[in-house]
């Protein structure tokens, strides 16, 4: 009898220990993802108005504070939202963002000079964009929405010379994660493009 009871618990205890391995053996690994700026192809002809002289100022970024965290957040209704335990940023949603448009912005000006905010003591900037992300998710279709206002103001004077509120709406191929990602980043080029021709315009005045 107890030989019957050892090798049972035996017996549990090997099916125990598979079990778990082959859990582990499945779970699901955290992927880590990156905003991408735009191809210079696709922004060289959006605009021939070129400012390779001016020195442009990109930040301060803020963020709603749903989305300042390392996950990607997604919409599944009107205020019922996702996040994605094993989807990530590579870097800080706040930096990501901010690079990319300094990189798209550098192609769409031809600006030769862009600086991250803070600048540096010995840059000098001739405009300066701030840019405060209010939404930036997609829904359960995979479609990206990015709700932004931002500023272009002259820094040294401390003058606002522009506001203005930008709503992109940026379907996607799929609801994958690489997917929304993809669209995320078409979404901040075309940010990107709304900023240069507000930055023609008061480079004009």
């Amino acid at each position: 009898m107890k030989m019957r009871i050892a090798r049972l618990i035996l017996v549990g205890t090997v099916l125990f220990l598979f079990t778990a391995c082959l859990k582990v053996g499945t779970s699901t690994s955290t992927r880590f993802y990156l905003l991408e700026s735009s191809s210079d192809e696709a922004l060289q002809s959006a605009f021939e108005n070129k400012m390779p002289d001016v020195s442009i100022g990109v930040g301060p970024i803020t963020l709603a504070q749903y989305l300042d965290r390392p996950q990607l957040v997604s919409r599944l209704s009107g205020n019922e939202m996702r996040v994605h335990e094993f989807s990530q940023w590579a870097e800080p949603l706040k930096a990501t963002i901010a690079r990319v448009i300094e990189e798209n912005l550098s192609v769409l000006t031809g600006a030769k000079h862009i600086h991250s905010f803070p600048k540096r003591r010995s840059a000098v900037i001739d405009y300066q964009i701030s840019l405060d992300v209010r939404r930036f998710d997609a829904d359960a279709a995979g479609s990206v929405t990015l709700q932004a206002v931002w500023h272009i103001a002259k820094p040294d004077e401390h003058q606002r010379l522009m506001e203005r509120r930008s709503v992109i709406v940026q379907p996607s191929s799929s609801t994958e994660s690489n997917d929304v990602v993809d669209a995320m980043s078409m979404a901040l080029a075309e940010l990107s493009k709304e900023i240069t021709r507000a930055l023609v315009i008061v480079a004009q005045k």
